[in-house]
Order: structure tokens, then C-alpha cells, then sequence
């Protein structure tokens, strides 16, 4: 059940509120409080950004930021 809700977001770009890096991944929430991964070297604490989507799992997700120059 859980995974069919984050497959949803497949391929959407959802806004994403950046909160701590964990490891080379920032972590963050979407406003429907979806745990989002994205790879990024820019400092993204406390940013929203739009996120592409690219892959989804059970309990998380991970993309790419849409203007990886934010």
C-alpha cells in the first residue's frame, strides 16, 4: 500500500523543503510530508525547491532538483 502512494509520484515535480544532508544526500519533505532524497553540492538548508522525481520506494523518494542552480 505504502509503496503505491510514492509510486504516484513517479516522474512529478513536487516542491521539497530541504532539512539536513545525510551523507552526499539532502534530505527533505514534501507539503504532504513525503520523505524526498536529491544529490546536490549547493548548500539546500531551509530552501523550497522543485524536484523531478526519479525514483520511489516504500517509505522514500529520490530526484533531481529541477534548476540544479538554485
Amino acid at each position: 500500500m505504502q509503496r503505491e502512494i510514492y509510486a504516484r509520484y513517479q516522474d512529478q515535480v513536487v516542491e521539497v523543503l530541504f532539512d539536513e544532508k545525510v551523507k552526499k544526500r539532502w534530505k527533505g519533505r514534501t507539503p504532504t510530508n513525503k520523505l524526498v532524497f536529491v544529490e546536490a553540492e549547493q548548500d539546500l538548508l531551509g530552501k523550497v525547491l522543485p524536484v523531478n522525481i526519479t525514483w520511489t520506494g516504500p517509505w522514500s523518494m529520490r530526484g533531481e532538483l529541477v534548476n540544479p542552480r538554485a
